[in-house]
């Protein structure tokens, strides 16, 4: 029999091949940069671990605003040792040498010191944390941070400063570092009435500040769109904000962006260059 390659046919199979191809370039998931993925997750995981160590101390001062001590509480777990020199006015939190573990199987070693003023959440009041051979999960933690009083904003809802100075995290694994610098507002959107219980609370942040990544990489950071910060997810160990956009700039070439989602406690985020989105997750 004589073979036949007929036009129509070769064009079929061509065009076959080629929706297939494109298909299965369509359905795959790219893989984000990695420079970008790692400056992502840096500045993330260092902003969260700050955050966790704000969550203790206003833990603790709210001890203290409500029996006049300072004990250590559910987050914490029993094992940290919760000292209060009042002449002083200043906490220690001591989680030990050898590691003491939260109600979540967070693990932290060293001390947390707070230096305060006024009562806490009065609009004139401040907190200081600064950090003595403090680790979480291993990694060593340093710098200094600051938390104003707590005021009304032109809304009518309660608003605070915190500020991070010089603040790093060490990695136990490889030794690298992350260093930070950060000073956002943050508005109390919910919750706010009813302050002991934390799993209500709800949060809208903005910030600007500056990230040099593990690498060495430096990045101008600041908020694009509001991130939205979730105590019920705190509470479930997600301590990442469930959605608004974080601008990178890098000392030379485009910005780009990191959007943490629409809602939900997960590490799920993605990176956007111009019209390009890159799925990640968050360490």
């Amino acid at each position: 029999m004589k073979n036949v390659n007929h036009p129509f046919i070769m064009l079929f199979a061509a065009g076959t091949v080629l929706v297939t191809a494109c298909r299965q370039h369509e359905e795959a998931t790219p893989a984000a940069p990695q420079a970008a993925s790692t400056a992502a997750t840096d500045q993330a995981y260092a902003l969260a671990t700050f955050d966790d160590a704000l969550a203790l101390a206003g833990e603790s001062m709210q001890s203290a605003n409500a029996g006049g001590r300072v004990s250590g509480e559910q987050k914490m777990s029993s094992c940290v040792r919760v000292t209060h020199n009042q002449d002083d006015k200043m906490v220690t939190l001591d989680f030990g040498a050898t590691g003491c573990a939260a109600a979540g199987g967070r693990i932290r070693t060293g001390k947390i010191t707070i230096f305060y003023v006024g009562r806490y959440r009065e609009p004139d009041s401040s907190l200081r944390l600064t950090f003595d051979n403090y680790a979480v999960e291993g990694n060593q933690v340093g710098g200094t941070v600051y938390l104003s009083g707590t005021r009304q904003n032109p809304s009518g809802q309660p608003e605070y400063r915190v500020t991070v100075e010089d603040g790093f995290v060490k990695f136990q694994d490889n030794g690298q570092s992350i260093a930070l610098n950060m000073t956002r507002t943050q508005v109390w959107t919910t919750g706010a009435d009813t302050p002991q219980q934390a799993a209500d609370d709800a949060f809208a942040a903005t910030y600007s500040g500056d990230l040099t990544d593990r690498n060495g990489t430096y990045y101008a950071v600041s908020t694009f769109q509001p991130l939205l910060l979730k105590g019920a997810c705190a509470t479930e160990g997600y301590y990442y904000p469930v959605s608004g956009t974080v601008s990178f700039q890098p000392a030379t070439g485009p910005a780009w962006a990191l959007d943490f989602g629409t809602g939900a406690c997960d590490k799920q985020a993605q990176l956007t260059f111009g019209r390009v989105v890159y799925p990640i997750e968050l360490r």
